[in-house]
């Protein structure tokens, strides 16, 4: 008995090595690159769409700018969480410029609390923001347009 159990399981184990290494999907492989694949077809009525990123406004347009938003404590609310959503990790919990990510930067990250910036215009502080002064300007891409002004008037509540 010992001996058919073995021949058997001697005979599975053979079927098997021999399937592992020439059986068909190692012969017969698909071998496509990137280069070469096509895309499937879009879906019949999908309609495509593009990420339409807000442009930049001129100096001389950020200097007309004015906040269109009121100082509340609600819309400074609003501003801190859009600050602490897309900022805090450059810029600090308390806008020194010394957030965990903005510390590996050089040379740092803005200290937001300064007069300089309190005494910037809305406009020319959006545009600051949105130009990406000393880095590159993510933040058009980033943050989305209806957040832009509450950050700024968090900015200034620093």
């Amino acid at each position: 008995m010992k001996k058919l159990l073995g021949v058997i399981v001697l005979a599975g184990l053979s079927v098997a090595g021999y399937l592992m290494f020439t059986g068909p999907r190692m012969r017969v492989q698909p071998s496509i690159r990137e280069w070469q694949m096509a895309m499937p077809p879009s879906p019949a009525g999908a309609v495509p769409l593009a990420q339409v990123v807000p442009t930049v406004p001129t100096a001389k347009q950020a200097a007309a700018l004015r906040q269109p938003l009121p100082a509340s404590a609600e819309n400074i609310a609003i501003g801190r969480t859009y600050y602490e959503y897309y900022c805090l990790a450059c810029h600090g919990a308390a806008g020194d410029g010394h957030g965990p990510v903005g510390e590996s930067y050089f040379p740092t990250p803005s200290d937001l609390r300064t007069q300089k910036i309190k005494s910037m215009p809305e406009g020319v502080l959006l545009r600051a923001m949105l130009s990406g002064q000393g880095h590159e300007p993510v933040l058009p891409r980033v943050v989305p347009e209806k957040a832009w002004w509450y950050l700024v008037l968090y900015m200034k509540s620093l």
